[in-house]
């Protein structure tokens, strides 16, 4: 019973990493973009 248990604690925190590297690709996508329409961003030494 509590290998039943480890076993759906360690695939829902594998789904919320996998989650957490979607959304994270989704902001670098995002800032890239923006690098493309702007220039680089002003934290990454670039200037607006």
């Amino acid at each position: 019973m509590i290998g039943l248990f480890l076993t759906f604690c360690d695939r829902f925190f594998d789904l919320l990493s996998v989650a957490a590297a979607e959304r994270n690709a989704d902001e670098v996508r995002w800032r890239r973009q923006i690098g493309r329409d702007f220039g680089p961003l002003p934290e990454s030494g670039g200037r607006w």
